[in-house]
């Protein structure tokens, strides 16, 4: 048993037909031809054959009758038909017989349908790599808090880009083979079509290596973390002697070195504090970026925010809900449940100098 990717577009049709020759003298015979395809060993060589026919018909009824009244002629010569798309149909048999096959009655093939399915999927590409590669660009540093999801971002780029290489050479080559139809035999080089197909599938293996591996990494790369492994304030420091729960989160990623992220509860009353401190590889990369976060209200749960020297004050509408500190190589951002006095601002900023 054999699984085999056999993703082959109409101008393909001699290579897929040169690796269907090799696989059926080898014994390996399927029942339906699809992206990825099951061939099963029997003791004796089987014979593939492609063909083309123009399916008629105003309705999918219609269409469909077509295509089996198609297939019949060759059932009644002993083959079965294991796929029948885009006018390309294949056909296999355990026994090898005499099939006359005129190109001049292909012409009729020659449609633009697949070619504008080739350019409808490049402009749909192009425009997703556009909108995904802005959306980058403008993301906040947060976006990339492990190396898993920079690497699967990288990854959907690398996927549109893909798409887009995939669908031009099908747009090219199929307007060339339609060219082709109406003046003879359609040809190409077998080379150049070995060749793209080879870089379409290391790009593709490397988009799927990229993304899944990409997410797997993120999943794994988030730990949490105890109290007494990173210094972080605590519900206790604002003279909140109560049983809380602690629960966190601690990412690395390339951008940002370590992203620690911790919310303490009380058990018994509303009180709460959530805290997310982002550790740089610089002091100026941690002052970039915390200026960069008075345009991003999501991270410090407000409307608007002020900046005060090493310290912003993040409001909602009049009051002071957040405070983030620059301090060190870091940036801590603190979000309590309980108002921001002057006094707790003053823990804060002697807890973190």
């Amino acid at each position: 048993m054999k699984f085999m990717i056999m993703n082959y577009k109409p101008y393909e049709y001699e290579l897929l037909q040169t690796k269907l020759n090799k696989l059926g003298q080898q014994g390996y015979i399927t029942q339906e031809l699809s992206f990825i395809t099951i061939f099963n060993k029997v003791n004796y060589p089987v014979y593939y054959h492609i063909d083309f026919h123009k399916t008629i018909g105003s309705t999918k009824i219609e269409r469909q009758k077509d295509k089996d009244a198609f297939a019949r002629k060759y059932q009644q010569k002993g083959y079965q038909p294991i796929y029948a798309k885009h006018h390309m149909f294949v056909f296999v048999s355990k026994k090898q017989k005499d099939l006359p096959f005129s190109w001049e009655d292909k012409k009729d093939i020659a449609t633009g349908s697949f070619k504008i399915l080739s350019f409808i999927g490049f402009f749909i590409s192009l425009v997703a790599l556009t909108l995904f590669s802005q959306y980058l660009y403008n993301a906040s540093f947060d976006k990339f808090t492990s190396y898993g999801i920079t690497l699967a971002y990288i990854g959907i780029l690398l996927l549109f880009i893909t798409s887009i290489f995939r669908n031009y050479f099908s747009f090219h080559q199929m307007s060339t083979m339609h060219h082709q139809l109406k003046n003879g035999i359609p040809h190409f080089s077998l080379k150049t079509l070995k060749s793209m197909r080879i870089v379409y599938f290391f790009l593709s293996l490397l988009t799927i290596i990229l993304i899944f591996g990409g997410l797997i990494e993120d999943v794994f790369n988030q730990k949490s973390f105890h109290q007494q492994d990173h210094q972080l304030i605590q519900l206790s420091d604002f003279q909140i002697d109560k049983e809380t729960s602690f629960s966190s989160q601690s990412y690395s990623s390339f951008t940002i070195p370590h992203t620690y992220i911790s919310l303490e509860e009380a058990k018994d009353g509303n009180e709460a504090l959530y805290v997310k401190e982002f550790e740089f590889s610089s002091p100026e990369k941690a002052k970039q970026r915390f200026t960069e976060i008075k345009d991003l209200p999501s991270l410090y749960a407000g409307n608007h925010a002020v900046i005060d020297g090493l310290l912003l004050y993040g409001y909602y509408d009049d009051e002071i809900v957040s405070l983030t500190l620059l301090h060190n190589q870091s940036v801590t951002i603190i979000i309590p449940s309980f108002p921001l006095t002057e006094e707790n601002i003053q823990i804060i900023s002697q807890f973190y100098a």
